[in-house]
């Protein structure tokens, strides 16, 4: 088993582990600035190729979509926010615009085989940003600010290349 062990195979945020170490399991807690439990390490490190490749181009959607709105002039006050419990959800960009707070939802797709990426907000989706972007308020102290909610829908072709990037302002109201 000369350089072909298990440990070989798995990839990391910050590149492919050398075959000879083992994986340090806080290398992806340290780029999401969360501690991860020994069984959310075990199932990430079984994580199928499918489900990594969602999560790279929802990663990669998200760092657009902010490049594109701060490109605009509005001010980024948080990422990947989640409210404390009871509520729900997570709000993917939150930004400055003016006098108004913005809550961003980024959905990115890889063509059309599973509908645009704005048809894929359900109604617990939407539910569930409303939710958060009240949580977010109330932990702020920013309950008299003017708020809406928008949508960034993002279009990749195979070779990763962005076909379509659509903002939709008031998209819930």
């Amino acid at each position: 088993m000369s350089g072909h062990s298990k440990w070989s195979k798995i990839k990391h945020t910050k590149g492919v582990v050398d075959s000879k170490k083992k994986p340090d399991p806080t290398a992806f807690a340290a780029t999401t600035c969360q501690k991860v439990s020994a069984p959310m390490q075990r199932i990430r490190a079984t994580m199928s190729a499918m489900a990594r490749n969602r999560m790279r181009t929802g990663r990669w959607g998200e760092a657009l979509a902010e490049r594109y709105l701060t490109g605009r002039g509005d001010t980024v006050l948080a990422r990947n926010w989640r409210p404390p419990r009871p509520a729900r959800g997570e709000l993917d960009l939150v930004l400055q615009r003016g006098d108004v707070i913005v809550f961003v939802e980024v959905r990115a797709r890889h063509g059309l085989a599973f509908g645009a990426p704005e048809e894929t907000v359900t109604a617990r989706k939407r539910a569930r940003l409303i939710e958060a972007s009240q949580a977010f308020l109330d932990a702020r102290g920013l309950n008299a600010q003017s708020w809406q909610i928008d949508f960034v829908a993002i279009e990749f072709d195979a070779r990763n290349c962005v076909t379509r990037l659509t903002l939709i302002e008031h998209a819930i109201c």
